[in-house]
């Protein structure tokens, strides 16, 4: 499955199909569409076949008779699922928008794409990683939980 650039359009490779994404219609010699409502049926095809349990008659029916339709809907899923997940695990770099996740370490995000310095924290972008170190969200995050320890009598 591979969406092509700057289009609505996706191509299958299994089947050699090319369609639009969100109406679900076959594409033309044209490829053009129309995309104002027909994202809202993909989404919706989406739900309603991946709701639809294993072996029963409607869902063996789609597979069989448009198997293009079928994997499109687990592909579609699957992509949501993954955007959803980088929407709420992810930050963004500031220069070119490339997702990236910490699993350790400080605040301080150099991106693999653009090389920009960035606190993950904040998302404020830097000529260089000593910005990242000294700006106030890292200083009053650390003020916040030193204050607390006092507090704590630690």
């Amino acid at each position: 499955m591979m969406q092509l650039p700057g289009s609505p359009l996706v191509y299958c490779d299994m089947c050699g199909r090319t369609w639009c994404q969100f109406c679900l219609s076959r594409a033309s010699s044209r490829g053009v569409h129309s995309e104002n409502s027909c994202r809202k049926v993909a989404v919706e095809f989406s739900k309603r076949y991946m709701a639809l349990d294993d072996g029963t008659p409607k869902k063996l029916e789609i597979d069989k008779n448009h198997p293009w339709l079928a994997h499109y809907a687990r592909w579609f899923y699957e992509e949501r699922k993954l955007h959803e997940w980088v929407a709420h695990n992810a930050s963004v770099c500031p220069t070119c928008s490339t997702p990236i996740v910490k699993d350790e370490g400080c605040m301080h995000i150099t991106c693999i794409v653009c090389d920009t310095h960035y606190c993950y924290e904040c998302g404020n972008a830097y000529d260089d990683a000593r910005g990242v170190y000294i700006h106030s969200c890292t200083h009053d995050k650390v003020a916040s939980i030193l204050e607390r320890l006092n507090l704590m009598g630690i």
